[in-house]
C-alpha cells in the first residue's frame, strides 16, 4: 500500500516505518480525483503558504513538517525542507559588524530602545553621535572657542567664496554652494555657533583659502588694507589641519566635505603624501556615515539630498584620480556606489549653459534636459567608475589565464568608447575655438568654463584609454613571442603567458595608446585654454595625466627606437615639454614633469644611438624592423598590408570607435583595416599640427618668440618619411647635442 500524500502519512507512523515512494506506477495513478480531494489539497497549500510567507517576515526558519505531536518521529527521508527570508541571503556590511548585527537583531524584534540606553564611543563600528543627542552639541560659543580662531570680516569672507565659486565650484563640485552661504549667515552676524557647527566653520575656511589663491588683485589689495592675506590664509590652514584628526571621531557630511578640500589643498601644494592619506581618510569617512549608499539616508531634504550626491561623487573620482596617479587598489569600487548623479537642484551656477549650443543630455532617471556646467561633473563621474574597475579588476586581480584578462580589457574598450560617444559637442575640445573663446563678455566666462572641462574630460578619457592597455605594452621592447609575465602586467599570475592573447588585440593596444598619446601631447595647441587655468586645479589634473602620456610615448619609443614611430613619440614628448613655457603655465607639476620627460628622451636617443653604431639588421629607415628580437619589436603590424597590397577608400578607413561591439574571434578581418585606420587617423592628427589655424597653435600672440621652437620640433615631412636620410643629420634631432655635437 502506498504511503498517502500527506506526510509523514498515519501508517507509516504506527508501523515506524519510513515514507517510500511508489517506484511502479498502479492503477490508481490515473484515476481522476474527486472534486473534493482537489479542494481539500488547496486548502492545504493555501495554508502552507500563509504560514511560510508569515514566518519569513519575522526573519524565522520554516519548516514543511507534520504537527508537533509528530515531529519527534521524522526520518530523513522526510526531513523538513528549510526556506530562508530575502533579506537574510543579501550579503551586506552590516553582518560584519557585530555591533551593527546587534543592532538589527534589536529593531527586527522591536527593542529599538535597547541601542540607545548605553553610550556605545569604545566598540568598533559604533556611529558618529546626531546633532542633538548630546546636550553640550547645542550649546553656543564663540567661534574663535570652536576653531581657535575668528573669521575675517563680513566683506572679506564674502570676497573669499565669492573666489571659490568663480574658480573651483564649477570644477569641484562638491558641496551646495547656496545653503551653505545660509548657514553661514547667522554665525557671521552673531559671531556665535553651536558646537556641532565646527564642522561648518572648517569647511568655510577650506573653501575661503582656495578662494584666496584666485582672489583677482583688486580684491586683493582691498583684502590687505585690512589684514595681510597671505597671513590670513596661514592661520585659517593651521585651524583646519589642528582639528583634522579630532574631526574624524564625529563625522558629518561637512566633515567630509572640508576634508576633501583639505587634501585638494595639499595636491596643489606640492605635499602630495599628505593628500594621499588625507584623501584615504576622506573616503573612509564618507563610507563610515554612509555616504555611498543613496538608500540608508532615510527622509531628507532636496537640498541635502543634492548635496550628499555632490559630496559623495567628489569623493568617489578623488578616489579614483589617486588610486590611478599612485598606483594604489582602489578604496571604492562601482558596486559601492549606490548613489545617483546631481541634479542641479537650486544651484545657478551649475544650470548655465554654454552659449551658442543647446544641446541636450540624458539624464540617470532616463529624462532629457539641457547641458548644463553641472553635466561635466557627472560625465566625469561615469568616466571614473570604469577607471577604478581598470584598476582594481586589470591591475589588482589575479588571473590564471590571459583570456580571462584579454575580455575584460575588450569589455571595459567598448564601454570607454560608448561613453566617448555620448559626451555633447559643449564638453569637446574641438568645438571651442579661437573664436569661441572671444565676444561678448557676459557670456565669454561661461565659454571658458566649458572649454577648460571639455580639454580636461578629453585628457582624462585618453589617460584611461592608457591605462586601460598599458599591461599589454612591453617594457624595453620584450618579443611578442617571448612575452610573459612582465611587471607592468600585474594582472596576471607567474604561469600566464600573454603569447596566447589574441593577435589583434595586443594591435589594438599599441594602436590605442599611440592615439590617445599622441591626442594628449597636443594639449599645447590648446594654449588658449591652457592659459585659463595657469594656477587652477585643471592644471594639476591635465598636468598628471599627461605625465603619464607621455610616459606611455616613451615606452612606445623605446620598443623601436628606429621607427618612424619612434621618431615621433620623441617630437610628441619634446611638445610636452614644451606647454609650460607655450601656455605660461606655472604650477609645479609640469615644471617637475618637463624635467622626468626630458630625461626619457635622453634615454630614447642613447638608445636609439646604441642602435646606430652597432650597424643591427633594421637600422636603417629604409626597411622594416627584420628582427624583432634584437629591438624588442613586436611582429609588424603592417606586414599584411604591405605583402597583400590593395586600395583603401575612405568607406573603408574606420576609425579605432569602429571596433565597438566587435568579436575579435569572430571578425578577423578587422585586424587588416585597423592598423591602416589608425595610421590614417594619426597621420591626420599630425597634419593638424602643421595646418591648424591660430586658435590650434594657440601661439598667434606669441609666434614671434617661439617660431624657433616650433620650427625644430614640428619639421615638415617626417610622420612617415619616404626618403629618410640617417637619424644624425634629420634636423629635428640637432636639439639633443650642443655646438660642438657631444650628446647631452
Amino acid at each position: 500500500m502506498p504511503c498517502d500524500y500527506e506526510r509523514p502519512c498515519p501508517l507509516c507512523v504506527r508501523a515506524g516505518a519510513d515514507c517510500t515512494e511508489a517506484t511502479q506506477r498502479t492503477w490508481r495513478t490515473n484515476r481522476p480525483k474527486s472534486a473534493a480531494y482537489q479542494a481539500r489539497q488547496r486548502q492545504l497549500e493555501e495554508q502552507r503558504n500563509s504560514n511560510n510567507q508569515a514566518q519569513a517576515r519575522h526573519g524565522v526558519l520554516t519548516t514543511q513538517d507534520a504537527s508537533a505531536n509528530n515531529s519527534g518521529l521524522t526520518s530523513p527521508s522526510c526531513s523538513s525542507t528549510t526556506h530562508i527570508a530575502p533579506e537574510d541571503v543579501i550579503l551586506s556590511g552590516q553582518r560584519a559588524s557585530a555591533l551593527h548585527l546587534v543592532g538589527t537583531i534589536f529593531q527586527r524584534f522591536h527593542a529599538t530602545g535597547s541601542n540607545h540606553n548605553h553610550k556605545v564611543d569604545a566598540i568598533p563600528a559604533s556611529e558618529s553621535p546626531e546633532n542633538g543627542s548630546d546636550p553640550t552639541q547645542s550649546e553656543m560659543v564663540s567661534v574663535v572657542d570652536l576653531i581657535g580662531i575668528s573669521f575675517p570680516s563680513p566683506d572679506i569672507v564674502t570676497t573669499l567664496l565669492d573666489s571659490y565659486k568663480d574658480s573651483v565650484h564649477w570644477y569641484i563640485r562638491v558641496l551646495h554652494e547656496p545653503s551653505l552661504r545660509e548657514r553661514l549667515v547667522p554665525i557671521l552676524e552673531s559671531g556665535l555657533a553651536p558646537r556641532s557647527q565646527r564642522p561648518l566653520l572648517l569647511l568655510a575656511l577650506m573653501m575661503m583659502i582656495l578662494g584666496a589663491r584666485f582672489v583677482s588683485g583688486e580684491a586683493c589689495e582691498s583684502i590687505n588694507r585690512e589684514t595681510p592675506l597671505a597671513d590670513l590664509t596661514s592661520n585659517m590652514l593651521i585651524a583646519c589641519e589642528r582639528w583634522f584628526l579630532p574631526s574624524m571621531d564625529c563625522v558629518t557630511v561637512d566633515t567630509v566635505i572640508y576634508a576633501y578640500l583639505l587634501a585638494a589643498h595639499y595636491l596643489c601644494n606640492r605635499q602630495t603624501r599628505a593628500a594621499f592619506l588625507t584623501l584615504g581618510t576622506t573616503v573612509r569617512a564618507a563610507q563610515s556615515i554612509g555616504l555611498n549608499r543613496e538608500t540608508q539616508w532615510g527622509e531628507v531634504s532636496d537640498i541635502e539630498r543634492e548635496t550628499r550626491r555632490c559630496a559623495w561623487w567628489s569623493v568617489f573620482i578623488g578616489a579614483g584620480f589617486i588610486s590611478m596617479s599612485w598606483g594604489t587598489p582602489p578604496m571604492v569600487s562601482e558596486a559601492d556606489c549606490q548613489v545617483r548623479h546631481p541634479t542641479d537642484v537650486e544651484d545657478a551656477c551649475n544650470l548655465e549653459q554654454c552659449p551658442g549650443f543647446g544641446s541636450l543630455e540624458k539624464r540617470e532617471d532616463g529624462e532629457i534636459r539641457p547641458v548644463t556646467v553641472g553635466s561635466y561633473n557627472r560625465y566625469k563621474a561615469e568616466m571614473y567608475k570604469i577607471a577604478i574597475t581598470i584598476m582594481r579588476r586589470v591591475y589588482f586581480t589575479k588571473y590564471r589565464n590571459p583570456e580571462e584578462l584579454t575580455q575584460l580589457i575588450s569589455k571595459l574598450h567598448q564601454r570607454l568608447l560608448a561613453l566617448e560617444k555620448s559626451i555633447p559637442p559643449e564638453l569637446r575640445v574641438e568645438s571651442h575655438t579661437h573664436n569661441t573663446l572671444q565676444g561678448d563678455p557676459n557670456q565669454l566666462m561661461l565659454r571658458k568654463i566649458f572649454a577648460v572641462q571639455a580639454l580636461t574630460l578629453q585628457v582624462s578619457y585618453d589617460n584611461m584609454q592608457i591605462f586601460l592597455f598599458r599591461p599589454l605594452i612591453s617594457i624595453g621592447g620584450i618579443p611578442r613571442s617571448l612575452a610573459g609575465t612582465r611587471e607592468n602586467s600585474p594582472g596576471l599570475n607567474n604561469q600566464t603567458n600573454l603569447g596566447n592573447a589574441p593577435s589583434l588585440l595586443l594591435d589594438i593596444a599599441q594602436n590605442q595608446c599611440w592615439t590617445s598619446a599622441m591626442r594628449t601631447s597636443m594639449v599645447g595647441q590648446s594654449s588658449d585654454i591652457m592659459k585659463l587655468s595657469q594656477f587652477t586645479f585643471p592644471a594639476v589634473h591635465v598636468g598628471v595625466h599627461t605625465f603619464s602620456a607621455g610616459v606611455m610615448l616613451g615606452l612606445l619609443a623605446l620598443t623601436s627606437p628606429l621607427s618612424a614611430r619612434g621618431q615621433e613619440s620623441k617630437r610628441a614628448i619634446a611638445k610636452i615639454i614644451q606647454v609650460p613655457k607655450v601656455a605660461r603655465l606655472k604650477t609645479h607639476v609640469w615644471g617637475q614633469m618637463t624635467q622626468i620627460l626630458t630625461d626619457l628622451i635622453h634615454v630614447i636617443a642613447a638608445e636609439e644611438t646604441k642602435a646606430l653604431i652597432a650597424g643591427i639588421v633594421g637600422a636603417d629607415y629604409n626597411q622594416s624592423l627584420a628582427e624583432p628580437e634584437v629591438f624588442g619589436q613586436p611582429p609588424n603590424p603592417y606586414e599584411d598590408l604591405e605583402s597583400n597590397p590593395r586600395t583603401v577608400d575612405s568607406a573603408d578607413k574606420v576609425s579605432i570607435t569602429a571596433t565597438e561591439g566587435t568579436d575579435f574571434d569572430e571578425h578577423n578581418t578587422l585586424r587588416m583595416n585597423l592598423p591602416t585606420a589608425i595610421e590614417g587617423s594619426t597621420c591626420e592628427m599630425a597634419q593638424t599640427v602643421h595646418s591648424s589655424g591660430p586658435f590650434m597653435t594657440g601661439v598667434e600672440d606669441q609666434q614671434a618668440q617661439y617660431s624657433s621652437q616650433f620650427d625644430v620640433f614640428d619639421a615638415p615631412n617626417l610622420w612617415l618619411p619616404q626618403q629618410p636620410a640617417d637619424p644624425l643629420q634629420i634636423m629635428d634631432q640637432l636639439w639633443m647635442w650642443d655646438g660642438s655635437f657631444s650628446y647631452h
